[in-house]
């Protein structure tokens, strides 16, 4: 299901599934609810200013009784983040695929505390490719190659490449270890 409302600072809008009923009237009171947490008359402001639609890119009001749609979307308020001192380094660009070398502790995709401070982010705003989506993903921790589609037209075809395992990875971990050891450390289970 694609979302109607485009990128926004390199982030996708966010999905929200509103219940077919419950005790609230309107869509805006279920969040409010649901997010007890946040600042309501920041998530009420949002409603104001047409940050939260439904499938047909609809504007939801205050007053959008919670029936009214299954599906919205909404852009999240983004957390201040420290820039992370590492730097990603492009490989190969066309017009289908950007291939770049991802540096140790940058995640691939927004997550948790590392929203702006995501490779997927950072090269959506840099580069400014909105459609830009990773075909796999390299934990935070893992320095390596990262190839992203480009090209929502072909997009599809370089993912069955990956699913239908026709592109291989590979994995190498540099350690410092003492040759004369001779460790035995052959995977084992107990």
């Amino acid at each position: 299901m694609q979302s109607p409302l485009p990128v926004r600072n390199g982030v996708n809008a966010t999905r929200l599934r509103l219940p077919s009923e419950g005790p609230w009237s309107t869509a805006l009171e279920y969040i409010l609810d649901r997010w007890n947490h946040v600042d309501p008359d920041g998530i009420a402001e949002r409603f104001d200013r047409g940050e939260v639609v439904a499938l047909g890119g609809e504007r939801l009001t205050r007053h959008t009784p919670l029936t009214e749609h299954t599906f919205i979307w909404y852009y999240r308020e983004l957390p201040v983040e420290k820039r992370l001192p590492v730097e990603l380094s492009i490989l190969h660009q066309d017009e289908n695929l950007l291939v770049v070398d991802k540096p140790h502790f940058l995640p691939t995709t927004p997550g948790g505390m590392y929203v702006a401070e995501s490779a997927l982010v950072r090269l959506r705003v840099q580069l400014d490719l909105p459609d830009l989506i990773p075909m796999h993903r390299l934990d935070r921790m893992t320095a390596g190659i990262l190839m992203f589609s480009t090209n929502p037209a072909t997009r599809g075809a370089y993912q069955l490449l990956f699913e239908n395992r026709r592109i291989r990875k590979e994995y190498e971990a540099a350690a410092p270890i003492d040759p004369s050891l001779q460790l035995d450390i052959r995977p084992r289970t107990v």
